[in-house]
């Protein structure tokens, strides 16, 4: 899957972006027109080996959303005050009864 220098910038551009044609610009390919460069982009889409190496790098993305969607250490954390930090947690839903929760404590007889 040998693929020139530009061939590889545009399909990681395409990868990024999703527009082949702003892709095939950013590789540092000579247009005269946006028009051509569309049609050029197209064409380069149907390259074999452009082709094979953008479905190989997606599958490698994909799989790597997979492995950290099932890695638990992987998971987003937000900073707290004193540089430490701590994992990203749902808030608490409200009570389904209509009793609002106001933090103080109950009442006891």
């Amino acid at each position: 899957m040998k693929l020139t220098a530009k061939q590889r910038l545009f399909a990681d551009e395409y990868i990024k972006s999703g527009n082949a044609t702003q892709s095939y610009i950013k590789a540092g390919y000579s247009v005269k027109s946006e028009k051509v460069a569309g049609v050029n982009a197209t064409r380069m889409l149907g390259n074999a080996r452009v082709k094979s190496y953008i479905e190989a790098k997606m599958a490698e993305i994909e799989s790597r959303k997979i492995a950290t969607a099932k890695d638990p250490s992987s998971h987003q954390r937000i900073p707290t005050s004193g540089g430490q930090h701590q994992a990203r947690t749902r808030q608490p839903e409200p009570p389904k009864s209509g009793v609002q929760r106001t933090g103080a404590p109950c009442p006891t007889d």
